[in-house]
C-alpha cells in the first residue's frame, strides 16, 4: 500500500526530510488510511523520539476518528516519560487539546504522574539550547508552565479534571510540585474555578498532605519562572493569612516570607507589604496579629532591604487609617 511505501522511505530518509514527509502525510493520505497512518506513526516514534513533534503535529492534522483519536492519544501518553524536556510542552498542548469527557481522567492522571517538572532537564535539551544548569532548566520548565496555562486556560472540564485528581491524594508523600503549579494556574482562572482552588489547597495544607517543602521546591531559585504568577501566589498567600485556622495562617506567613526573601524588586514587595497593611487594617483580631507577626519579621530580619520602600509603608498605614 501507499502507507506501507512512505514508512519505507521515512526509516532511511535524513532527519529533516522525515520530518518535511511527516509534516505532509495529513495532505497525501486519505481518511480510508488514517489507521494505518497512526500504527505507522506509532511504530516511528518507538523507533526515533527526534520526530515526536511532526508525528503530534500531523495527528493534530488528520481528521480521525474517536478510535483513532484515542489511539493517537495513548501514543502521545506513552511519550511523557521519554521525551526530551524541550519538546514536552508541545506534548502538553497535544494532549490537552485531545481531551474529552471520555479520555480527560486519563490524560490528567497521566500528565501528573509522568511529567517531569521544575529544575529537572534534559541535559540533551540543554547541549541543544547551547544552554547549561540553571537557565536551561528554568527555559524549559517556563515552556512547560506556558502550555499548561495555556492548555488550562478557561477549560472548566480540564480543570475541573485535575483539580478532582489532586482531591484524592491522600498521603503527603504523594504530592509533588507540578500539584502547587496546576493549582496556581487554576486559580489565576478567577470565578468558581479559583474557589475551588483555594478550597482544596486549603483543605490539604491542614490535614498535612501539601507542606511548606513543596511551595519551597516552586518558589526557591525560581524568579524568573514565579514571577508571571506572582500576583497569584500573592493572593493565596491573603486568602490562607485570613483563615480562622491557625495552621492556614502559620503556612500565609512561609508564603509572605518566602515571596519576599525570593523577590527583591521594588514593585513586588510593595505589593507584598501593601497587602500585609491590608490585613492589619482588616479588625479581625487572629488576621492582626498574624499580620503584624509576619511584618515585624521582615522589618526585623530585612531592615536594609525595606529603606527603598519606606515611604510606601508608610503611606499604606496612612491609607488604611493606622496612622491617621
Amino acid at each position: 500500500t501507499f502507507v506501507t511505501k512512505l514508512v519505507e522511505v521515512l526509516s532511511v530518509a535524513p532527519p529533516r526530510l522525515k520530518k518535511e514527509i511527516i509534516g505532509s502525510i495529513p495532505e497525501i493520505v486519505g481518511d480510508q488510511s488514517h489507521a494505518a497512518v497512526v500504527s505507522a506513526l506509532e511504530k516511528l516514534l518507538q523507533e526515533d523520539s527526534q520526530v515526536v513533534v511532526a508525528v503530534l503535529d500531523t495527528l493534530s492534522n488528520l481528521n480521525l476518528d474517536a478510535l483513532l483519536q484515542e489511539q493517537a492519544v495513548t501514543v502521545a501518553i506513552s511519550c511523557i516519560r521519554t521525551i526530551h524536556a524541550d519538546q514536552m510542552p508541545h506534548l502538553l498542548r497535544f494532549l490537552l487539546l485531545s481531551a474529552t469527557p471520555a479520555n480527560v481522567g486519563r490524560i490528567i492522571s497521566q500528565i501528573r504522574e509522568q511529567l517531569k517538572f521544575v529544575g529537572v532537564v534534559d541535559p540533551r535539551a540543554a547541549r541543544s539550547k547551547k544552554l547549561k544548569g540553571k537557565a536551561s532548566a528554568t527555559s524549559t520548565d517556563g515552556a512547560i508552565l506556558d502550555a499548561l496555562r495555556s492548555g488550562l486556560r478557561f477549560k472548566n472540564m480540564l480543570c475541573e479534571a485535575f483539580l478532582k485528581e489532586l482531591k484524592l491524594v491522600d498521603h503527603a508523600r504523594d504530592h509533588k510540585v507540578i500539584d502547587v503549579w496546576l493549582i496556581m494556574l487554576i486559580y489565576a482562572n478567577g470565578g468558581a474555578l479559583q474557589k475551588s482552588a483555594e478550597k482544596i489547597l486549603k483543605s490539604k495544607i491542614l490535614q498535612g498532605y501539601i507542606r511548606e517543602t513543596l511551595f519551597h521546591q516552586c518558589i526557591h531559585g525560581n524568579t524568573e519562572i514565579v514571577k508571571d504568577n506572582f500576583m497569584s501566589y500573592l493572593s493565596v498567600s491573603d486568602y490562607l493569612l485570613a483563615c480562622k485556622e491557625d495552621k492556614a495562617r502559620e503556612f500565609a506567613t512561609y508564603l509572605f516570607t518566602a515571596l519576599f526573601e525570593e523577590f527583591s524588586d521594588t514593585f513586588s514587595r510593595q505589593e507584598l507589604v501593601g497587602s500585609l497593611i491590608t490585613h492589619i487594617g482588616s479588625g479581625v483580631s487572629y488576621e492582626v496579629s498574624s499580620a503584624l507577626d509576619i511584618m515585624i519579621s521582615l522589618t526585623s530580619n530585612n531592615s536594609e532591604e525595606l529603606i527603598p520602600i519606606a515611604s510606601h509603608i508608610t503611606g499604606y498605614f496612612r491609607l488604611s487609617g493606622e496612622f491617621s
